[in-house]
């Protein structure tokens, strides 16, 4: 899994099946979007949208 790990991303989000213990994102890549689509600004809130659940 060490093949998709992005360098320079931190997540410290555990229960996502893309998160490693040293807090680092095994997904290959990801989508960051904001919560309402059509009316996106800088200072909106932005989320992980490649977040999966673990199984």
């Amino acid at each position: 899994m060490s093949e998709n790990k992005i360098n320079g991303i931190v997540c410290n989000v555990e229960n996502c099946k893309y998160h490693a213990k040293d807090d680092t994102c095994f997904a290959g890549t990801i989508k960051v979007s904001c919560y309402d689509n059509n009316n996106c600004k800088c200072d909106d809130v932005h989320y992980c949208r490649t977040y999966t659940e673990k199984d």
